[in-house]
């Protein structure tokens, strides 16, 4: 039977174009969503009414509620204040959901406060420790996170100089993905491997996602004022001592005694 020259050809092209198909990508982004309701006090849902929303570095946005009395607003993760008195905290890459409450004087409080969050995500606020743990994002999902495992096993922080790797769920650790405000910060050449190892203390969010696992990191968000930390690493020279030889004896190990 004969064959046509240009099959093989054909065959590689269509091969290619299979795997340069496009195909849908995740979003990356650093919001999250505020829904809300706002009502008089007698229950009845007010329309068509301006809710002022200020957040941090000077932010202000209003939004109006429509024909139900209701308003969603997407903004960058942090902490807000609505119509001037009342404070809620969106955070990231999950849906906020307020009641709102207009007295006769037009004050604005809050009736009801619930976050929403995706399924397969998990999230928590760093700063809300209730157990001593070590400072770091591997020992931040050891300690809190149920289905990840991390290596090294960092309880105490003893590792935390240490590029961790993440399995989740009992998957391989190559096909999870670190993320820093929404940037890729995974190893380019090390699938799984993180190309940061982020100070948790500096950090507002961890979000774990377990849709093709990936681990977002948020930073704190600014404030009305300047701060700043200061963190140094010694080798507390008093009470250890140096496996360096002596200067005469040491060679091409040319370098201090002490590390400062």
């Amino acid at each position: 039977m004969p064959t046509c020259p240009a099959c093989p050809i054909l065959r590689g092209i269509l091969l290619a174009s299979l795997f340069l198909l496009p195909s849908p990508l995740r979003a990356q982004l650093t919001t999250g969503t505020l829904n809300g309701i706002l009502q008089a006090a007698d229950g009845q849902r007010l329309v068509d009414e301006s809710i002022l929303v200020a957040g941090g570095a000077g932010f202000h946005a209003a939004v109006r509620t429509n024909s139900r009395g209701e308003f969603s607003i997407t903004l960058p993760y942090g902490r807000y204040r609505l119509a001037g008195t009342v404070g809620v905290f969106v955070a990231p890459l999950q849906t906020t959901n307020v009641e709102l409450a207009r007295d006769a004087s037009g004050a604005v409080s809050l009736a009801r406060l619930a976050t929403a969050k995706t399924p397969g995500t998990w999230s928590d606020d760093t700063s809300g420790r209730q157990y001593p743990e070590g400072s770091s994002l591997a020992a931040l999902l050891l300690s809190r996170e149920p289905a990840s495992i991390t290596e090294p096993l960092d309880f105490t922080g003893q590792s935390g100089n240490r590029l961790p790797i993440e399995s989740q769920r009992g998957f391989s650790w190559t096909g999870t993905q670190f993320k820093l405000q929404g940037m890729d910060a995974t190893d380019s050449y090390q699938p799984g491997l993180p190309a940061i190892v982020p100070d948790v203390q500096s950090l507002d969010e961890v979000v774990v996602r377990s849709d093709g696992t990936e681990i977002g990191s948020f930073l704190a968000e600014p404030g009305t004022s300047w701060h700043g930390a200061l963190s140094t690493a010694d080798t507390g020279t008093p009470l250890s001592s140096t496996n360096l030889p002596s200067p005469a004896n040491r060679g091409l190990v040319q370098q201090a005694s002490e590390f400062r």
